[in-house]
């Protein structure tokens, strides 16, 4: 489903963020479309939103997120939040991307990716950190048909990722505000929101200066998602929705 690019705003307004999206920064934001599944490209069953702010401290992300019924399960920072329901962005920077994902319960995960062809051009390059004797690198190839002839490569076009999970970006603001109430199937909720702060100072470093306030043509290539597990039956359904 093709659509417009989603184009950040441009705000100097005083930044409070508390989850609630009530900050003068969204006053002029412009919000997405209502999420689409990302097969077919129908509209999702729950009217999402998303938002870009340029902000002179940084990057705002921010979700509106409609949900009857607000669940979550992880709690523990850096637990594998995808398990709940969710609001998801990856930054691509070319040599690599950046994950974020965050649940009603606030819950972060965050990923650093770096593909092996382009490693030694990435901010990494000579970070120790990224060592593979380091217990939070890991690599994997995107490959989950386990055919015999791809159980190394993978089957991604671009081969193997180099991740790191403890990697956590720095000066890294993220709130939710549930309207409702969180983990009560009897109460009927509006949904929640979320709203995310990455400073300039990381995002220039990761894009070698690309990416830096005032924004003047710069481009970003985000993915905005959101992940919702559905019991049908006795069969739980994922739904996959994004901007377009």
């Amino acid at each position: 489903m093709a659509s417009e690019p989603l184009r950040a705003t441009t705000s100097n307004a005083q930044l409070d963020l508390d989850g609630r999206l009530n900050s003068a920064v969204w006053t002029d934001a412009e919000w997405s479309p209502v999420f689409v599944d990302m097969e077919t490209g129908a509209r999702a069953l729950y009217d999402t939103r998303a938002a870009v702010v340029a902000h002179p401290y940084g990057l705002v992300i921010g979700f509106r997120i409609e949900d009857p019924h607000p669940t979550a399960t992880i709690f523990n920072r850096d637990g594998i939040v995808f398990q709940d329901n969710d609001v998801e962005f990856f930054i691509d920077f070319g040599w690599g991307y950046y994950e974020f994902e965050i649940n009603a319960a606030g819950t972060i995960y965050e990923v650093m990716h770096v593909w092996r062809d382009s490693f030694s051009q990435s901010p990494f390059a000579q970070d120790p950190s990224w060592s593979i004797i380091n217990p939070h690198v890991f690599t994997f190839a995107g490959d989950f048909d386990r055919r015999p002839e791809s159980f190394w490569e993978g089957t991604h076009p671009r081969g193997v990722r180099i991740a790191h999970r403890a990697y956590d970006f720095p000066g890294l603001q993220a709130h939710v505000h549930i309207d409702g109430v969180l983990n009560d199937p009897s109460h009927l909720s509006t949904g929640w929101t979320a709203e995310v702060l990455l400073p300039w100072t990381e995002l220039t470093r990761l894009s070698g200066g690309d990416l830096q306030f005032p924004p003047a043509n710069q481009t970003v290539s985000m993915f905005l998602g959101r992940f919702q597990h559905s019991d049908v039956g006795l069969v739980k359904h994922t739904s996959a929705w994004c901007v377009s």
